[in-house]
């Protein structure tokens, strides 16, 4: 098992939101809350690729939107919203040692947190 995370940025509290959060978000508390989970996934047994936060983008900690993956290929997405889809480089690097990459050509776009697999059937978020 194998489990990519990436770190909490310090401009986290900027991240994309429909709604700014009431607490605002507090940036210690994501930090200590994702090493937690960290850890969860290493007491799992899972090899962690780890990547730094990039403070250039606030959502980079949700790596599950940047790559689909199935069997030993990595869909690199094109995220939705403009202003993530430059996380998506680093996470295609961390990812190419172990899998074969394809990207997603614009204008297709996709966040890969909004992909459901169940069985040889996906299901796929639609938004405007």
């Amino acid at each position: 098992m194998r489990a990519l995370v990436r770190g909490v940025a310090a401009t986290f509290s900027a991240a994309l939101a429909s709604a700014h959060p009431d607490p605002p978000i507090d940036v210690l508390r994501a930090r200590a809350q994702h090493r937690v989970y960290v850890a969860a996934l290493a007491e799992l047994g899972a090899d962690l690729i780890e990547l730094d936060a990039d403070d250039r983008y606030p959502d980079c900690v949700f790596v599950e939107d940047t790559a689909v993956i199935i069997g030993h290929t990595a869909l690199i997405t094109n995220p939705g919203a403009p202003s993530r889809r430059g996380e998506t480089e680093a996470v295609a690097d961390a990812l190419s040692s172990h899998l074969d990459i394809v990207r997603m050509e614009e204008p297709a776009t996709l966040d890969g947190g909004d992909c459901l697999r169940l069985g040889d059937t996906f299901f796929v978020g639609r938004s405007a």
